[in-house]
């Protein structure tokens, strides 16, 4: 995923499956990595990235146009991963990603503590866990967890393939303004662009040949790692590290 000058603008019909023509460029150096590993991993979600959203209130449908409305400007969202012919290509998916709402089980939240806490934790665990089938994609799911209480929280979970750091600052800005003009216009919602954008702004065609004539002039120039500019420093990472999340609040200003 990323914010691409290609990505279709306000006209385009919220949740349109990725283009016919992203079909033809072949997959990235990164992503055809990321494939591969996939298959030969016995822990897929490694590559499973999640971003969590809480609400105060929340407005179902409004997020859901919202959500509908940004995976239309991210075709990636809506892709797979195919061999064809011994050549990896994102292709569309059957399907695109839409909103889908857990409602609210048992007491609110501030009277059953611990156990409420508990069982939300599980369910975003079990959520955040579940695979991707990278053939048949989407690569990336919207869940929305409603509380007794009337607040929520939107759990993303994107595969690396399609997505990575950068891609979340882009994701909850067009999320955001997605679900600020929904609030404003209930009937209609889209992304706004700025300005739109005609054919002749459009980023032109990957050339399909790119990757091939990349790696065979750059394959006979490889060199192994180098020894670390600073010294001390460690020079490669050997193993994994616990994971973390961090958490912040905004304002309804921010």
């Amino acid at each position: 995923m990323s914010d691409s000058t290609d990505r279709p603008g306000p006209s385009s019909a919220a949740g349109a499956p990725a283009r016919a023509t992203d079909a033809a460029r072949p997959a990235s150096p990164a992503q055809h990595g990321i494939w591969l590993t996939s298959r030969l991993t016995h822990v897929p979600e490694v590559f499973h990235l999640a971003l969590r959203i809480g609400f105060d209130r929340i407005d179902t449908a409004a997020l859901a146009r919202a959500v509908d409305a940004t995976v239309a400007r991210h075709p990636a969202l809506s892709s797979a991963l195919v061999e064809r012919d011994g050549v990896l290509r994102p292709v569309p998916a059957g399907r695109v990603p839409a909103l889908t709402v857990l409602e609210p089980a048992g007491e609110p939240l501030g009277e059953c503590a611990d156990a409420c806490a508990d069982a939300l934790a599980k369910r975003l665990a079990e959520e955040l866990s579940l695979p991707f089938d990278l053939a048949r994609g989407p690569l990336a799911r919207f869940t929305l967890d409603r509380r007794a209480d009337g607040s929520a929280e939107l759990l993303v979970v994107a595969h690396h393939a399609v997505f990575d750091g950068n891609s979340k600052d882009v994701l909850v800005a067009d999320l955001a303004a997605g679900y600020a003009a929904a609030l404003a216009s209930p009937s209609a919602v889209a992304v706004e662009e700025g300005t739109a954008r005609s054919d002749a702004d459009a980023a032109p065609p990957v050339d399909p040949g790119l990757l091939a004539r990349a790696a065979a002039f750059h394959g006979p120039r490889w060199a192994a790692a180098t020894a670390p500019v600073l010294p001390g420093s460690p020079r490669a990472v050997t193993d994994a590290g616990r994971g973390e999340s961090v958490a912040w609040r905004l304002d309804r200003a921010a």
